[in-house]
C-alpha cells in the first residue's frame, strides 16, 4: 500500500509539473550570432583585492583572453596570471 502511495504522489506530480510548461514564457535570450559580445546586452564587472567578498581574483575589462564569442557561444574563462 505504501508503495502505491508513492508511485500515486510521483504521478500526480508529473501530471502537475507538465501542465506548467504551456504557462512558460521567455523573457530574455541572446543568440550570439556576431563575433563580439554585445554591450548593450552585458557588462563586465571589474574589481580586485577582495572585490566583493574578499575574492582573491581580479575582475578584468574587454581582454578577449577572457571574454568572449567562439562559434555561436559566449566563453568565460578564467586564468591564473
Amino acid at each position: 500500500m505504501k508503495n502505491l502511495i508513492v508511485v500515486f504522489a510521483g504521478v500526480s506530480l508529473l501530471i502537475s509539473c507538465n501542465g506548467l510548461k504551456s504557462k512558460r514564457v521567455m523573457v530574455w535570450q541572446d543568440e550570439f550570432d556576431t563575433s563580439q559580445i554585445d554591450k548593450s546586452k552585458w557588462t563586465f564587472e571589474t574589481g580586485g583585492d577582495g572585490f566583493g567578498n574578499n575574492e582573491l581574483q581580479f575582475y578584468t575589462r574587454d581582454r578577449k583572453e577572457n571574454a568572449r564569442v567562439e562559434d555561436g557561444h559566449l566563453i568565460i574563462e578564467a586564468r591564473k596570471e
